[in-house]
């Protein structure tokens, strides 16, 4: 029972995270500003800030609900299966992803989540396969059964 509570309380936490994403969208839209600011525009030295900004904005509606999902699943399971890890790893992810983007994206404006949805995956995935225990082995096979096709979005279209 204290592994459930323990759980519950990981994925309110998680749950209000997503939420504050959630809310900073609705505000945008009802105030009808304009995300670009916080957006990430690739080599801009000005745009350097956005590494923090930009996975708190979304394109739209169906972008955000696409990332919460992930979101809430992967954060989920990466501080319930790997709690002190992900303490650490966590902004890591966000800013090395950010940097990553600054760095080799294409030049345009990018925003939202995604960048940290794939950093979590990659992380509860090979977390898990390293620590091969039963719980992270069964947190990767959670992970990839419902995020696996993420593993596509990685490769290079033709």
């Amino acid at each position: 029972m204290r592994d459930f509570a323990r759980l519950q309380s990981i994925a309110l936490r998680v749950t209000l995270l997503v939420g504050a994403l959630w809310l900073i969208h609705a505000l945008i839209t009802l105030f009808g500003l304009n995300p670009a600011p916080l957006a990430l525009r690739p080599g801009e030295p000005a745009s350097l800030t956005a590494i923090v900004t930009a996975p708190m904005v979304h394109g739209s509606w169906q972008h955000l609900f696409s990332n919460s999902l992930t979101l809430l699943v992967l954060g989920t399971a990466m501080f319930y299966g790997f709690p002190r890890a992900a303490r650490v790893t966590l902004p890591l992810i966000w800013l090395l992803s950010g940097l990553l983007v600054w760095l080799f994206a294409r030049d345009a404006l990018h925003l939202g989540a995604s960048g940290i949805a794939y950093g979590m995956m990659f992380f509860v995935f090979v977390i898990g396969i390293l620590r091969r225990d039963r719980a992270s082995v069964g947190l990767v096979l959670l992970a990839f059964f419902l995020h696996g096709s993420m593993l596509w979005g990685v490769l290079p279209q033709g």
